[in-house]
């Protein structure tokens, strides 16, 4: 009978369940002594995004065109930033 098969498979498939359970726990359990250990978990790309920020206002204060090279490099940064940012978001998504 299909119903008895059902019945003796029960004790399998509450191992299956509680293994998968118990895999969970131990992953999550894994993600958050990291957040301690770590609170902030990118500290050297929050850094790179604090000089660049900082680089850009010294840009924009600096004074004279400089041969076009002065907004140039202003967008250049404005693009690192950006960068930073999305590497940031990206590993947030994906850690």
């Amino acid at each position: 009978m299909p119903h008895t098969r059902i019945v003796r498979r029960l004790p399998l498939l509450a191992c299956v369940l509680a293994l998968g359970m118990l895999l969970g726990l131990a992953v999550s359990a894994g993600s958050a002594q990291r957040r301690q250990r770590h609170p902030d978990p990118q500290p050297h790309m929050r850094e790179a995004l604090e000089a660049l920020r900082s680089g850009e206002h010294h840009l924009r204060e600096a004074t004279g065109d400089k041969g076009g090279h002065r907004l140039r490099a202003i967008q250049l940064v404005n693009q690192a930033e950006a960068e930073v940012q999305r590497g940031i978001e990206w590993d947030n998504t994906h850690h």
